[in-house]
Parts: C-alpha cells; structure tokens; sequence
C-alpha cells in the first residue's frame, strides 16, 4: 500500500502512476479529485493490470484536516508501506499566514508533513510488523538548505521567498534523521527533484518572467523522469535509517547545518508547533 501526499500533479502524479504500475495498491491525497480520472485513464491504456488508484481529500494548510485525513486512512487501511510526500506551493509573493499563523509555504513544505507522518506511524509500524519496510519520502530540496535564523525559526520576522526555501530545505533534512530516533522500524528519505516541467511552476510565476520558463523548458526534466528516480531511490534506500538523495536518486551528504544542535532545536521547536494545532 503506498500512499501519495500531493499526488495529484505533478512529481507525486508521476511517483503515483510508477508505483501502480507495480501493482502497489495507491491512494492519492489531495484538493483536486479531478485528477484521478485521467490518472486511471492513462493507467488503463499503459499498464491495464495494474489496480486503480484512489483519492482522499486533504488541505494540508489545515492541521484539523490533516487529522481528519489520516484518522480516515488509520481506521480504513490495514497498513502502510510507503508514504510519498510531495506536495509544493510554487507562489511568488510575500509571506501569507494560514489560520495557525505559519506561512502557507513553510506549512505545505513542512510542517504539514511531519504532521501527516506523525499521525500515519501506525500503518507504517503495522507494515515493518507484516514484514516489510516501511519507508517515507519528502521529495523537496535534499542538502541544498540552510540555517537561516536560529531564533525565528518560523520566520515571522526575516521571511523571504528565499529563506523559507533555505530554511524547508534544511528542517526536511533534520526531519529525516529526527523521525528515525523515534521510529526505527521506518526509514526515512529525502529527496531533492531538480528542475521538474511542473504545473506548479506556470502557475505560481508572474507574467515577466514566463518567457524565461519557455527558454528553460528544453532542458528540465518530465516529472515522470524524475518519478522514475524517486521511486528507485525510495526501494532502494537502505533499511532501517534515514537517507539524502539527489535528483538521481544517489545518496549525498548532509549540508554544513546539518548539525546535532541545529536538529535538536528545529525538531523541538517543530513539535511545540505541532502540538499547539
């Protein structure tokens, strides 16, 4: 059972499709169920055994949905044996609160993510139980962050497009090593895409800087290429443990702050704010 956390468009699409195409039993999660259909549609004409996949609604910029979500899947699954993170915010504003009072991109990069892997532990321990080994990808930007400020983790008061990708970058990394002191029966990965021809990116640009994306274009990669590598680093990621891995879904190493007193007061902080949703 796999289950695609933004796999409506996509990198998480493409990973979704891969995955039903070895007859993993997936469930997409996200706002627009309208993608399902042509999902299936395409699964139907290039893989016609391959089981179809299936559909949960969630809005990860709110934690009472998320709880309502992966309440669903713990009383409806028996078990979880990967869960794929992808979902992204491509907006080129400034910082724009959710009803927690966290930036809506910081929240969907990570925070909700560590809330929606949280929550779903139990499937994932059901999995190592049967057997099997569970594993956990957030595909975002692996090793390429960086600690922006130690005392404005949240960023509420030096955000900036730039730093909250630096600071999500890094605070994914730490996750992954986090997450495996509490849960050794799971491995935990990180992965970062490289430059994907997504839907997200058209959307989120201003209209100034769209004929720069059609110069580019040539030279990014489909996100059905990438799957390819996401999906083959995930299976062979190594087990139990956690992992950074680069668009080719090779290990790398960990960034200059990645370091034991940064993780510790990123992951604490990180529950505090967790903990008050």
């Amino acid at each position: 059972v796999a289950v695609v956390v933004g796999g409506t468009s996509g990198i998480g699409q493409g990973i979704a499709i891969k995955l039903a195409s070895l007859n993993a039993k997936v469930i997409i999660a996200g706002r627009n169920a309208e993608a399902l259909e042509p999902m299936n549609d395409k699964i139907g004409e290039f893989y016609p055994k391959a089981p179809k996949i299936e559909f949960k609604k969630v809005d990860l910029l709110e934690f009472a949905d998320i709880n309502r979500f992966t309440s669903d899947l713990n009383n409806s699954l028996p078990k979880i044996d990967y869960l794929i993170l992808t979902a992204g915010v491509m907006r080129m504003g400034g910082r724009k609160d959710t009803s927690s009072g966290l930036d809506d991109k910081m929240t969907v990069h990570y925070y909700s993510k560590v809330a929606v892997i949280k929550n779903l532990i139990p499937l994932l321990q059901r999995s190592f139980g049967a057997g099997n080994q569970p594993k956990v990808l957030s595909v975002f930007a692996a090793g390429l962050g960086r600690m922006v400020d130690k005392n404005d983790l949240d960023l509420k008061h030096c955000y900036s497009l730039k730093n909250a990708a630096d600071a999500c970058s890094l605070y994914n990394d730490l996750m992954v090593q986090e997450l495996v002191k509490e849960y050794e029966n799971v491995s935990f990965i990180h992965a970062r895409p490289g430059v994907i021809d997504t839907p997200l990116i058209l959307k989120g640009m201003p209209w100034y800087i769209k004929p720069t994306y059609y110069l580019l274009k040539p030279f990014m990669r489909s996100p059905d290429n990438c799957a390819s590598f996401m999906v083959h680093g995930m299976l062979n990621a190594k087990f139990p443990g956690w992992q950074l891995l680069n668009e080719h879904g090779e290990q790398i190493e960990k960034c200059k702050d990645h370091t034991d007193e940064n993780s510790s007061l990123v992951w604490n902080h990180t529950c505090q704010i967790l903990g008050e949703k």
